[in-house]
């Protein structure tokens, strides 16, 4: 009688233990499924600003061009631009920069 007495307590023991751990899988699941949608929308919030940042660069260089053209039409010298177009992309984006926070439009 001692030991099925014993068995039973050791199959409860065993039980609440197997609960405990399925609880304890189940709340990691859960956390993960709250940190994977998290990422996710920071992700989607990251890539709207990026292409936000994007769009504006493209406008930027459009600028730029226009202004070389007008300066080229009427023979202007704008102070800060270069004489002939930048060489490079990375040129662009600097003299561009550079520009915006010259006219104010650094916050923009």
């Amino acid at each position: 009688m001692t030991s099925l007495s014993t068995s039973a307590w050791e199959a409860t023991d065993d039980l609440a233990q197997r609960e405990s751990s399925v609880q304890f899988t189940s709340d990691k699941y859960d956390d993960l499924l709250k940190f994977v949608k998290d990422a996710e929308c920071r992700l989607s919030l990251l890539f709207s600003r990026v292409s936000t940042v994007s769009k504006r660069c493209g406008e930027t260089a459009v600028a730029i061009d226009e202004m070389l053209l007008y300066s080229y039409q009427y023979n202007l010298k704008i102070a800060g631009m270069p004489a002939e177009s930048p060489n490079s992309a990375a040129e662009r984006i600097r003299f561009s920069l550079q520009y915006n926070y010259i006219i104010g439009n650094q916050n923009n």
